[in-house]
């Protein structure tokens, strides 16, 4: 495992890196992909289980998946998974993944057996579920992953929908499913580290009537995606509507916002799902 310090090394090598043969097919596949935009929500993983890469290299491309959450190489050492990060809290591959809800690996398209491979191919298929290819090569491969509490939609980024909250935390993407008796909510925050601590959201569902018939009240935490169910087994025959209302935590006032696009202002409450309960 390598842990670097970002500052003293990050611009040590040259552009040309990125297109000679010393750079992974799969790492240029990444860096030179138009249709692959950069989320700094996402973890960038670059599998190649027989080569740790060479210092420079690797800062280079740290540096190129910048706009990116992180960036983390896992490769093969004493039949395991290693890792290289310029984070000392990632030290290992574990702890990349348990702080990692979103994740786009890359890797080789011809990928043979290894322990860091079966190391990570049993870690995602336990806690994550698969999203789809980013890129499809000859010689590469990139594909998304998410938690999986969380439903694929969460990283589609055609579906997003941004309400940008006056001096808050911006709602990126809102997905609701119903069933088992529940409203399943699931929540893209971003900005959060801007406006880190004191301000939370309620999730309130109305009846056809106007009457509040379940609340529900979060804090925006530090990681980007939650995950809410509301019971709505007692609730009667009917028509409803869930809502969400984004606060400020100490003073309890509610907090205006615009849609992205639209230019929609939301002055209090946001509509969620209307649905009926027969």
């Amino acid at each position: 495992t390598a842990i670097y310090r970002l500052a003293d090394l990050r611009q040590s090598c040259e552009n040309k890196l990125i297109a000679s043969e010393v750079a992974p097919a799969h790492l240029r596949a990444l860096a030179f992909a138009t249709d692959v935009a950069p989320d700094d929500d996402i973890t960038v993983l670059s599998l190649d289980p027989a080569r740790r890469l060479e210092d420079e290299l690797f800062f280079y491309f740290e540096s190129v998946f910048d706009d990116w959450d992180d960036y983390v190489h896992v490769y093969d050492e004493d039949d395991g998974a290693a890792v290289q990060s310029v984070k000392a809290e990632y030290p290992d591959l574990e702890a990349v993944l348990s702080q990692s809800q979103m994740i786009l690996l890359a890797q080789p398209a011809a990928l043979e057996d290894s322990a860091a491979a079966g190391v990570l191919r049993d870690r995602l298929g336990a806690d994550y579920r698969a999203c789809g290819a980013a890129i499809e090569t000859g010689d590469a491969v990139a594909e998304y992953f998410v938690a999986s509490a969380f439903p694929c939609e969460m990283l589609a980024a055609a579906e997003a929908m941004r309400v940008q909250y006056v001096n808050a935390p911006t709602l990126h993407k809102a997905v609701t499913e119903i069933g088992g008796g529940e409203l399943s909510v699931y929540l893209h925050w971003k900005d959060r580290r801007k406006y880190e601590g004191g301000h939370a959201y309620s999730i309130q569902i109305f009846d056809g009537f106007g009457k509040k018939a379940r609340q529900a009240d979060f804090v925006i935490g530090r990681e980007p995606l939650a995950h809410h169910r509301l019971d709505l087994s007692a609730l009667a025959a009917g028509d409803y509507q869930a809502r969400l209302i984004v606060y400020d935590f100490d003073s309890g006032l509610s907090i205006a916002g615009e849609v992205a696009g639209s230019g929609e202002i939301i002055k209090r409450q946001l509509e969620l799902r209307r649905f009926t309960i027969e």
